[in-house]
């Protein structure tokens, strides 16, 4: 961060705030409605699997969906929380050669995780995050 002069200053950093509103707006949305704005103008909605009569998905299943569509993301935020308590949270001692290795690693396995999600969507199936959550999208 910066101040008016552009003169580095320490303080904290804010940005999570609008991340986690978001998180809290679609699961939110999923619970309370089955589908998000943009799902109502795609005319697609969410639905629980064991329910399907239902008007919303149940609160477990709607983070559930969330959090497994976010598994690719899993080892390089491991690899980010290690190497932050290791170095003391310091980023010059962080970003190290053998960071970057790593990270590569947890980077293509992240892709790959993409490839595979895209894939399913593709073939018309219901992808790895919505058959571990209990859940399916469907069109209106």
């Amino acid at each position: 961060m910066l101040d008016k002069k552009g003169t580095p200053i320490h303080g904290i950093s804010i940005d999570w705030i609008y991340q986690l509103a978001f998180i809290a707006y679609l699961v939110a949305m999923v619970w309370k409605k089955g589908r998000t704005l943009g799902a109502r103008a795609a005319g697609i909605r969410v639905i629980d699997v064991a329910n399907p009569g239902a008007s919303n998905v149940p609160l477990g299943r709607a983070i559930g969906r969330y959090l497994a569509m976010m598994i690719g993301a899993v080892p390089a935020l491991a690899l980010l929380i290690y190497q932050s308590a290791a170095t003391g949270g310091s980023a010059d001692a962080m970003f190290t050669g053998q960071f970057f290795q790593w990270f590569t690693y947890a980077a293509v396995f992240g892709g790959l995780w993409t490839v595979v999600l895209i894939y399913q969507m593709g073939l018309k199936i219901d992808p790895v995050y919505d058959r571990v959550a209990g859940t399916a999208v469907v069109k209106v």
